[in-house]
């Protein structure tokens, strides 16, 4: 067995060995840093490169989405104004059956009284001062009540079905939803 405290160190070169190691220990420490450095440089500038690329990326879907309801918006209003009987028809449509839908109610008889009496009066007069206008104009454009009739018509079954297509599409997912949940 070698006992190390028991050897001489102050031999011949030992101070030229201590020497090179520290040279070779500095030199190695030196790289070191050097190569940690560029590592460090290379990903901050492979960070920022990506970062800049989310940025481009993020900014061309918001103008893409912007674009296509700046789109959507004009084609809506070209569709209104090309189109200004369908929207009050279908306007009346709606109110009808929104009308229909809400019942008259004790409670409201109770509160109202004769004020809802002469709402609902004037309600009706005014849905049938706008069905005369709009017939009236209809007339004035050349175009029929029957005709009008089928193209509000067909207007509500595209409604219904773009409805019904909606409901089953929320249906489906709310059933994927609880599968995968």
């Amino acid at each position: 067995m070698t006992n190390f405290d028991d050897q001489e160190t102050d031999g011949p070169g030992t101070a030229e060995t201590e020497t090179g190691a520290r040279a070779r220990l500095s030199a190695a420490y030196d790289s070191t840093r050097e190569k940690l450095g560029q590592v460090y440089h290379d990903a901050t500038e492979t960070s920022a490169a990506t970062i800049q690329a989310a940025r481009e990326k993020v900014d061309a879907a918001y103008a893409t989405a912007r674009d296509k309801a700046s789109s959507a918006g004009q084609t809506a209003l070209d569709g209104i104004q090309n189109n200004p009987l369908t929207v009050v028809a279908g306007g009346i449509a709606v109110g009808a059956l929104i009308g229909a839908l809400l019942p008259r109610t004790a409670r409201e008889d109770q509160v109202l009284g004769a004020v809802g009496e002469r709402l609902r009066a004037g309600a009706k007069d005014a849905a049938e001062a706008a069905k005369v206008a709009g017939i009236a104009k209809l007339g004035e454009l050349g175009i029929s009540e029957d005709a009008a009739k089928e193209k509000l018509a067909s207007l509500l079954s595209s409604a219904k079905e773009a409805a019904a297509s909606a409901g089953t599409a929320a249906g489906d997912a709310v059933k994927a939803a609880r599968s995968n949940g």
